[in-house]
């Protein structure tokens, strides 16, 4: 998306979006040019605008198209009404076919800019990637390709201008990486495969001057990530074959990183205990942990964030064959555990278990995160709005969460009691990955409960998203399908990290 800066409105301008709020009960038409106040202040007596969050009036101006936008008061007015609001307003601009978008920029609401960028890049996301002939060339005309942010009067000062221009970048560039992630979610597992995968990664590494190291099979077994081998076992073909992938982003030389682990579970049959009906459907959506930390370095780089940040992504699918991995088997993990496999669906804590030991073995993280789909009942407990976060160190936990408010990406608190611990226990290995009869009785906690079995001392938190990152109820600014959820969360918390 091209972005584009003018200081009036020009006749050429086919559809204006211009957002207005009201302080002290009145509307604030200070900045607003003559002719359009009027008719938003006599729109406003007669209640056919009322101003509330999100609520668009279109007027016919001849050939122009201008779309009052409501932002709700000034005094409640939060980066999430206005990231709505604007998401809103980039949806019905391309319901009206335009290529441009004016947008009209008052010191005001200078503040809030990255986020009025970031809904109308989100809002611009198109799911139909493989459409074709007519059909596809409709898509295109709905597209929003170029965006040209209008100047008040009052934004002429240079300081003002460079602030309007360096939030507006920034913005755009998050939605962009998050968009990007979008993509590789609702990608299916026969064109995005385990290779694949790691194919994009090294694409991102080079592009960013990140290092990189991505371990395959043969170096799987040498050093004993035994639980992402048996997940793997199932799959028959070389693309499908598991790969470790640590990426890393290392600006300075004497400070111990922060890791973010990703579930990376290409398509999730659930293997013996197979998924059945609309279960399976859609299971695509497994590894959106691991896209989450592909976004995250889309971004670290080009945001010039200071804190040194290593990725892990555990890349796999779960798949049924003559070789897949089975209820009763039992595993030796990286850390030395034994864990008998009471559930082959319960795929996603064993990848993580691997990964999460090789990433305290190997770079002694001072904070460790790890996202993962991990379990449905996150979905019932939380539903669409909140994912779930567990963990053993409580500053970690309050600044994920103040992440999660800035960012309208919701955390929300769950516990790991020590009863759940010992559910996590085996009669005949060290842990079982489920427990029988109760597994699912505060399910998600349990999932963390495993996890934090090879955790040891690290401070840790555990994100369950699966109930947020691939939706049929989105926000403004989503889309049906993958959310990109975590991307603006971590990144948040990661640059506000003293």
């Amino acid at each position: 998306m091209e972005i584009k800066f003018q200081s009036n409105f020009s006749s050429k301008d086919k559809v204006l979006i211009i957002p207005l709020f009201t302080k002290k009960k009145k509307l604030f038409l200070d900045p607003i040019p003559k002719k359009i106040a009027l008719g938003a202040a006599k729109l406003y007596k007669s209640h056919d605008f009322e101003c509330k969050v999100e609520q668009i009036y279109k007027i016919d101006d001849g050939s122009q198209k201008i779309l009052l936008l409501g932002l709700g008061t000034i005094e409640k007015l939060t980066n999430a009404k206005i990231r709505n609001s604007f998401a809103a307003a980039a949806k019905k601009s391309a319901s009206l076919k335009t290529k441009i978008v004016h947008v009209f920029i008052y010191k005001e609401i200078l503040e809030y800019c990255q986020s009025i960028a970031e809904g109308l890049g989100l809002a611009s996301y198109q799911i139909a990637k493989y459409k074709t002939g007519k059909e596809f060339e409709e898509l295109k005309k709905s597209r929003i390709e170029e965006v040209v942010f209008v100047k008040a009067p009052n934004l002429k000062s240079v300081g003002d201008e460079e602030d309007l221009k360096r939030r507006l970048n920034k913005g755009f560039m998050i939605a962009d990486a998050v968009n990007k992630i979008r993509d590789m979610v609702n990608a299916p597992s026969n064109l995005l495969p385990p290779a694949e995968f790691a194919n994009r990664a090294k694409r991102l590494a080079k592009e960013n001057n990140y290092k990189i190291e991505i371990l395959e099979k043969s170096a799987l077994k040498k050093l004993g990530l035994n639980t992402l081998l048996a997940v793997n076992a199932g799959a028959d073909k070389e693309e499908q074959e598991a790969r470790l992938i640590i990426i890393k982003y290392l600006p300075n030389k004497n400070q111990a990183p922060i890791a973010i682990v990703g579930k990376g579970i290409i398509f999730d049959t659930g293997g013996y205990n197979i998924k059945t009906g609309k279960s399976i459907y859609e299971m695509q959506s497994d590894k959106a942990g691991a896209c989450a930390v592909m976004g995250v370095f889309e971004l670290l780089a080009r945001l010039k964030i200071k804190q040194n940040v290593i990725g892990v992504m555990p890349i796999t699918e779960n798949l049924v064959g003559p070789r897949a991995y089975k209820p009763a088997d039992i595993i030796k993990t990286y850390s030395g555990k034994t864990v008998e496999v009471i559930d082959t669906d319960a795929e996603g804590r064993l990848i993580l278990a691997d990964a999460i030991s090789y990433t305290i073995k190997n770079y002694n993280p001072r904070y460790l995160i790890d996202l993962a789909t991990l379990t449905g009942a996150c979905v019932i407990a939380l539903g669409d709005r909140y994912a779930g976060i567990m963990g053993n160190d409580k500053k970690l936990r309050k600044l994920l969460i103040e992440a999660g408010r800035r960012t309208d990406e919701l955390l929300w608190p769950l516990p790991i009691h020590p009863d759940f611990m010992k559910k996590t226990k085996s009669k005949i290995a060290d842990i079982q990955n489920i427990d029988e009869g109760t597994g699912y009785y505060a399910g998600a906690s349990k999932g963390g409960a495993f996890l934090k079995n090879f955790i040891e001392k690290t401070k840790w938190a555990h994100l369950d998203i699966a109930g947020v990152a691939f939706t049929k109820n989105p926000k403004p600014y989503e889309h049906e399908r993958g959310t990109g959820f975590g991307v603006r969360l971590l990144i948040d918390m990661i640059e506000n990290l003293q």
